[in-house]
């Protein structure tokens, strides 16, 4: 399993962490574990730690995974995803953050966690 999902109660966030080889099924599974924490909450806010992982889906996979968010989660979610600077995928993140806005979801893309926290929480 290359993730972990936590709820850090203090701040009232699901917190997923990846962590090194991540292909479409952990994404789904994440997912899955996380709507197992959040399942009374009316407006989740969840943080997706992707730093210094090897991201290995497709664009099509990375199609498929953030059009279905809609699916899944009320349309007062927010998911913040956290990279690096230098992220070599920084494009891949950036196309689902893309992919998500489009269809009316409230996902975006952080490089830094104190920004990425206040916007989940704002």
């Amino acid at each position: 399993m290359a993730h972990d999902v936590k709820q850090d109660l203090e701040k009232n966030l699901v917190v997923i962490k990846h962590s090194d080889h991540v292909d479409k099924d952990d994404l789904w599974n994440a997912r899955l574990a996380a709507l197992k924490i959040i399942q009374d909450n009316e407006s989740p806010r969840i943080l997706v730690d992707m730093r210094d992982i090897n991201l290995t889906t497709t664009t099509m996979e990375r199609f498929e995974f953030a059009q279905s968010h809609n699916k899944y989660f009320t349309s007062r979610t927010k998911i913040a995803t956290l990279i690096t600077k230098d992220d070599p995928k920084k494009e891949d993140h950036q196309f689902v953050e893309t992919v998500s806005l489009n269809r009316g979801f409230l996902l975006r893309v952080f490089e830094d966690q104190v920004e990425a926290e206040q916007w989940l929480l704002g």
